[in-house]
């Protein structure tokens, strides 16, 4: 009785450690102020002019803790426009807009520079490269040295269980070189996959640099790291001489599903 009062217990212990020790993240939404602008598929799209430059923008989510924006540039000008994204910010503001400052200083967050993350993905290809090829260079000369050690020893006199023993001890050796191998291997592969689509991504999603002539336009997505104490977020594009703003209404979700949004 005892020992089957210490199982229940025991269960009901891991159940409550599976279901109570991950807090879900909140879900945030930005919604952009004063103008609700247009609806487009889910998205509601807000536009901003400013020294012959019209942008529209929309949010469009989160994705591993970066916040989104679905971003368009038109050149109304006569002047050639250089669109850099890695420029944009955006200020998190309290309910008074106002912005949050830390240690004194008011907080800016700088979009992620597509092209400082593709240099990045080619660097941790080169590394995962140098790393695959090392550890192979390792499990050869570990292979080698076993070869070098069962040829050296090979003439000694041995019974027949010591024989035994020998080829059990060298076939666990080959066995947990050729595991290792594999593991390198699928490990390898796996990373390349991984940074391989991070690459297509960075390369094909975002807003990229690009010189715009007269009436022509260029469309991507910007990210930016999320601020979650933030009321309201003002994104920032500096185009030429201008800075084209827009104001977004930040709304934190609790991921509960009986929970109101936190605000």
């Amino acid at each position: 009785m005892k020992t089957l009062t210490s199982t229940l217990f025991s269960l009901t212990l891991c159940g409550s450690l599976l279901t109570s020790c991950v807090t879900p993240k909140p879900v945030v939404r930005l919604h952009p102020e004063p103008d609700p602008g247009k609806w487009f598929f889910g998205n509601q799209y807000t536009r901003s002019v400013a020294e012959g430059v019209e942008v529209i923008a929309a949010f469009e989510g989160v994705q591993q803790g970066l916040l989104v924006f679905d971003v368009e540039v038109v050149n109304t000008s006569e002047q050639e426009l250089l669109v850099s994204p890695e420029r944009a910010y955006y200020h998190p503001l309290n309910n008074q807009l106002d912005t949050l400052n830390k240690r004194g200083f008011p907080l800016r967050f700088n979009a992620r520079d597509p092209e400082t993350e593709l240099l990045e993905v080619d660097k941790a290809v080169a590394r995962a490269h140098a790393q695959y090829a090392n550890q192979s260079i390792a499990l050869l000369f570990l292979a080698a040295a076993n070869v070098a050690a069962n040829v050296a020893t090979a003439n000694q006199p041995r019974t027949e269980q010591q024989q035994q023993v020998r080829q059990m001890n060298n076939q666990a050796v080959w066995d947990g070189i050729v595991g290792l191998s594999y593991l390198n291997q699928a490990q390898y592969v796996e990373k390349i996959n991984f940074l391989n689509n991070a690459k297509i991504n960075w390369a094909a999603d975002p807003l990229r640099k690009t010189t715009l002539l007269p009436n022509e336009s260029v469309r991507g997505r910007v990210y930016f790291d999320s601020y979650i104490p933030a009321n309201y977020v003002e994104m920032v594009m500096p185009l030429a001489n201008a800075k084209v703003r827009f104001l977004f209404r930040q709304v934190v979700h609790n991921s509960s599903l009986t929970s109101p949004p936190t605000r």
